[in-house]
């Protein structure tokens, strides 16, 4: 797996920040020891998930609504 860059780290932030302007966290919980969800409500928008999974096969993000 690549490390992650310093253009990396920047989107990923850059995209959460105008995502979760104004949220607040409803839930988080941990499904698996893998995975982690943290789930946002953002008012006029609704829910949103964000799913971050570790592990050495296939560590990724993900948000849904």
């Amino acid at each position: 797996m690549k490390p992650m860059s310093n253009v990396d780290i920047f989107t990923i932030t850059d995209e959460l920040n105008n995502l979760l302007t104004g949220a607040r966290v409803d839930k988080s919980f941990q499904p698996t020891k893998d995975i982690v969800v943290m789930r946002f409500h953002v008012a006029g928008t609704g829910r949103i998930d964000l799913v971050m999974e570790c592990g050495k096969k296939n560590p990724h993000q993900q948000i849904s609504s």
